[in-house]
Order: C-alpha cells, then sequence, then structure tokens
C-alpha cells in the first residue's frame, strides 16, 4: 500500500465519484418525492397491477401486497437504485485500472505492481465506502421527512448496495486487467449488468437457486431482509468468493505483465 498512491488514484476518481452520487441521490430524493402521489392513487395503481402480467411486476420489483406501505415502495425504487449502483462500481473500476496508460509514469518508479494493484483497490473501496455513507444519510434523511420506517431495516437494506457494488467492482477489475481497450471493457460491463439483471427477473419468477448464486443482483434482495431481518449467509459467502477470486486473477495478470 502506498499512501501517495491511493490520493492519486482518488484524486484521479473525484469527477466520476461525485457525478454518480448526484445521479443516485437524485435519482432516490426525486422517486420518493412521488411517494405521497402515489399513495393517493393507490385504488387506480391497484387495478394496473391487478392487470399486469407477472414478468412486468416482477421486472419492476413490484409486490402488489406491501407496494403501498413505505419499506414496499422503497423496495421498487431500490431495485434500480442497484443497477444505477453496479454501473457506477463499473465505472469506477474501469477508470482506476484503465489509469495506467495514462500514468505509465508510475511503472518506470521503484514501486511493485502489487503495491500498486493494492492502492487502487483501496481507493476504489474508500470510493464505494464514500458512496454508500452519502446514500444511507440521503435515505434516512428523505424517509424521516416522508414516512414511518425502521431506520435499522432501512440501513441494512443500503448496506447491502455496498456488498453489491464490491462485488460488481472485482468482477469489472478483473475484466479491466484483462482487457486493454477501454470502450470493449465499457461494453462488456454494460452488457455483463443487463444479462445479470435479466437473469434476477427469470430467477425472481421461477425461484431458481442456482441462478440465484450464479447472478451477484439476487445475493442481496430487500426480501430477506424484510423476512428474515438480514442476508443470507450463504450468499453472503458467495460474494466474498467473487470478490476473492476476481481481485485476485487481477493480480495475477498484473504479476504476468511485469516477468
Amino acid at each position: 500500500m502506498n499512501k501517495e498512491l491511493i490520493k492519486h488514484e482518488l484524486t484521479s476518481l473525484l469527477k466520476t465519484l461525485s457525478f454518480w452520487l448526484l445521479i443516485l441521490c437524485s435519482f432516490l430524493i426525486v422517486f420518493m418525492l412521488v411517494y405521497p402521489l402515489f399513495i393517493d392513487n393507490k385504488d387506480l395503481l391497484t387495478t394496473i397491477f391487478e392487470n399486469s402480467s407477472d414478468f412486468t411486476l416482477t421486472a419492476l420489483g413490484i409486490n402488489v401486497e406491501n407496494a403501498f406501505t413505505p419499506v414496499g415502495y422503497y423496495s421498487i425504487i431500490f431495485k434500480f437504485i442497484t443497477v444505477l449502483a453496479a454501473v457506477e462500481a463499473a465505472v469506477l473500476a474501469t477508470k482506476i485500472i484503465t489509469n495506467d496508460s495514462k500514468n505509465i509514469m508510475l511503472y518506470t518508479m521503484p514501486i511493485q505492481r502489487n503495491t500498486i494493484m493494492t492502492s487502487k483497490f483501496i481507493a476504489l473501496l474508500i470510493c464505494l465506502i464514500i458512496t454508500n455513507i452519502v446514500y444511507q444519510i440521503t435515505s434516512c434523511v428523505i424517509m424521516f421527512f416522508l414516512a414511518d420506517v425502521n431506520f435499522k431495516i432501512l440501513l441494512l437494506l443500503n448496506f447491502g448496495l455496498l456488498l453489491l457494488q464490491i462485488t460488481f467492482a472485482s468482477i469489472n477489475m478483473m475484466i479491466a486487467s484483462f482487457v486493454k481497450n477501454k470502450r470493449t471493457i465499457s461494453i462488456i460491463s454494460y452488457v455483463s449488468i443487463i444479462v445479470f439483471y435479466v437473469l434476477s427477473v427469470v430467477e425472481a419468477m421461477i425461484d431458481n437457486i442456482i441462478l440465484r448464486y450464479i447472478n451477484p443482483f439476487s445475493y442481496f434482495k430487500p426480501t430477506d431482509v424484510l423476512n428474515n431481518g438480514g442476508y443470507n449467509q450463504g450468499f453472503l459467502i458467495a460474494s466474498v468468493f467473487i470478490v476473492f477470486y476476481m481481485v485476485n486473477f487481477s493480480y495475477i495478470h498484473n504479476n504476468e505483465l511485469e516477468m
């Protein structure tokens, strides 16, 4: 770990981090402000939901039974927040790895590649933690004014967002380590997020445990927290497994470049 390198990487990510913080928090605020209007039109919306297909309701994350409760409505929003958060993690991971091409002088310094990779990973984690802290504060403040919720449950739900981002960030670190073209990396990252999201919808409809284990979007479901008071340990372990091996592959590839 090198403090100067971490500072350097954090500085390079500052604009991107600020942009995504604005996107996430703005999305949350705008759609939570719609909540009173959503409640006022409960009868009309209930009729629409009842006439909608199961696939549509699942894709939108709508559970008709609790959609009009504060947490139920938040769960609908949260499904789309997770997609935005995954994209942010992918963008930050791609940017921090591809920074090498712009700062090749780092590799001419007497610093090992492992030290550089560790500094990059720590800087990435710091950015994701900052994202989660800001998002947690924003969600708690707006919920305080708009709805009566269990803030312990809310904080736990939002913590799953951080775990999801770390998982997707590690996947995209690995992709960015092996693919040189930045545009190609972005395409692969976005396509993978879309595929994982579609799989999460399919998994929710057919309740297939195998699909859930191969899809990070299904690891940290709000329903797990609401029904069981926490996340499933098996999926937490699966997330740790993915992060460990994706980051490890990134280190191995960078060490091979040094040889």
